[in-house]
């Protein structure tokens, strides 16, 4: 169940842990070592959410919080999602000015168990909607929503995770796209726009623009 207070407090964690890394960054063992202008966030599910908050999305009635931090300069999302209050994903998504890659599957249903009535293609509305330049999309056949965590089934299985077709894109475009728009290396992004899907089956999707 969404609790407005609990997500709220969860937002205000990017910009904690970005004050905590500039603490450290003046002082201790990692003083001076960190580069705080080259900052990427990644999440999955509720830490989508999260990242793209960060990135810019409005939450609340009519949008009217923001928690975007500046000091974000790219986001990969994975199980991305459309804001739970509804509105104008236009008017909502206005902030967002940097870099996302966005991850889903064809069978990325809704995290609550037993709700059948979500679409998967739901989960592609982020990016269509965001109309700014380095969007991307990435669309795994057959991935469902635990898919991402290198367990055959979900977060609380038993066993070692295991590297899945799944996780490997996703570490290779992650890896990929991070050096590209944070490091700024060309050859990363010519490799995430073009040699990254020699690694696709036929039946997944992959687009930027």
């Amino acid at each position: 169940m969404w609790d407005a207070n609990a997500a709220r407090a969860r937002f205000q964690d990017v910009p904690f842990a970005l004050r905590e890394l500039a603490r450290m960054n003046g002082e201790g063992r990692l003083a001076g070592r960190l580069d705080l202008t080259r900052i990427g966030m990644a999440g999955h599910s509720y830490g989508g959410v999260s990242t793209m908050v960060a990135a810019g999305q409005r939450m609340g009635p009519g949008g009217q919080w923001s928690f975007k931090e500046p000091g974000i300069r790219a986001g990969l999302v994975m199980s991305p999602n459309i804001p739970i209050q509804g509105g104008e994903l236009a008017a909502l998504y206005r902030d967002i000015d940097i870099p996302l890659f966005h991850i889903t599957g064809t069978k990325d249903g809704n995290a609550v168990p037993g709700n059948k009535e979500f679409d998967p293609i739901q989960r592609t509305l982020p990016y269509e909607a965001l109309t700014i330049p380095h969007q991307y999309l990435l669309v795994l056949d057959g991935a469902c929503h635990n898919a991402f965590s290198g367990l055959k089934h979900g977060p609380h299985a038993h066993g070692p995770e295991e590297e899945t077709r799944y996780t490997r894109l996703v570490q290779d475009g992650a890896v990929s796209f991070f050096d590209a728009y944070l490091n700024g290396k060309t050859a990363a992004l010519a490799a995430l726009r073009h040699e990254f899907q020699s690694g696709l089956e036929p039946t997944d999707r992959f687009e930027w623009k």
